[in-house]
């Protein structure tokens, strides 16, 4: 018996979810919001790209109001 995988980003669209990064790059504090797929992951590889080359990375979390409240 051959079990069907559903890819449900393919026939509804991405699920997205807001990913809040604060962190400094080249001595300048940068806040910004990227995008995953809650589904299929899609974007999270930009976004740990994007983390990684951060000279200082503070926080990555899913919190807008954490995100807003961190000093």
């Amino acid at each position: 018996m051959k079990i069907i995988k559903i890819d449900w980003c393919k026939i509804l669209g991405h699920w997205y979810e807001p990913i809040f990064i604060k962190g400094a790059y080249a001595d300048k504090e940068v806040k910004f919001i990227g995008c995953k797929c809650r589904r299929c992951d899609f974007g999270e590889d930009e976004l740990l790209d994007a983390n990684k080359k951060m000279d200082r990375s503070d926080f990555c979390t899913y919190s807008e109001k954490y995100w807003h409240e961190h000093k």
